[in-house]
């Protein structure tokens, strides 16, 4: 049930970079796959990043090679916290499903994820991925126009601000076009996504009504629809390519302190700012 994610089968950077042009159409074509067989270091991930940035105008391209610091890279795991409680069950959620960082003006376009270490049970910490795009073509035409002029508040903590944010539910896809759900729907939130602007208006009630109705449809084909789901089993060494700009995402427990280290790599695009959607006019 769900769907497999496309697995490259690679043996060194090099055979990577000789695969770069499938690897890139895999990205564009599915939003998700894995480079799997041997073990990369953070300069093989981010030169691999650097040379899928010269194609996809990401802020990680060659030139970047040629500076002493390398911005957008981090560990991560979701095991790193001692303190923290990874008693979960392989099925109870560690992270909610949620979009990646909606509130920047320039998001993150993707993530490079280099599990360099992976000790917890095959089928534990596994992160789930959908499309936003295929639930948002999933959706009546009614539905589809209704979020389309929909603009929501929301509050979630991101270091600088709590916000309050303002943001489209619905935005083009940077490389497709596509239209892509953008609405928030991690329960971390302090405010969850609530209807501002309706085609440019102060919403009804009968519209805010609505959009919350659509927003629990959403929610449900994200929780409970297997059929849309792609599922990553962590093995050592995969490197993990995201397009976060489209794909929900959610980690699921049964793994201990320590069982989890990746080095990430977040990519923005090229000329990028820190800027945030905390104004009604910017949307």
């Amino acid at each position: 049930m769900g769907k497999e994610i496309p697995i490259v089968s690679v043996t060194s950077v090099k055979d990577s970079l000789d695969q770069l042009d499938t690897i890139i159409d895999i990205y564009k074509e599915v939003g998700v796959l894995v480079l799997r067989g041997c073990k990369f270091s953070l300069e093989d991930q981010i030169l691999i990043t650097s040379k899928m940035g010269d194609v996809l105008g990401w802020n990680f391209y060659t030139d970047i090679l040629k500076n002493d610091r390398v911005d957008g890279t981090y560990l991560g795991g979701h095991s790193d916290n001692p303190d923290a409680n990874y008693s979960h069950g392989k099925d109870q959620y560690k992270l909610d499903w949620h979009i990646e960082q909606v509130f920047y003006i320039d998001p993150v376009l993707a993530g490079i994820w280099n599990m360099t270490h992976f000790s917890a049970e095959p089928d534990a910490g596994t992160t789930r991925f959908a499309d936003s795009i295929e639930i948002y073509e999933s959706l009546s035409i009614e539905d589809q126009d209704f979020l389309d002029k929909s603009v929501v508040i929301w509050e979630k903590p991101m270091g600088q601000t709590n916000g309050p944010f303002y943001t489209n539910v619905v935005a083009p896809h940077p490389i497709s076009g596509k239209p892509t759900l953008r609405v928030e729907m991690d329960h971390g939130c302090y405010r969850m996504p609530e209807l501002h602007f309706w085609n440019g208006g102060i919403p009804s009630k009968e519209q805010v009504d609505r959009f919350n109705s659509i927003w629990g449809k959403i929610k449900g084909t994200l929780t409970g629809n297997v059929d849309i789901r792609y599922v990553q089993y962590w093995q050592e060494g995969d490197m993990l390519i995201v397009d976060l700009f489209r794909m929900y995402h959610a980690v699921m427990g049964g793994f201990n302190y320590g069982e989890r280290t990746f080095t990430g790599i977040g990519v923005r695009p090229k000329g990028f700012t820190h800027d945030l959607y905390i104004s009604e006019d910017l949307v």
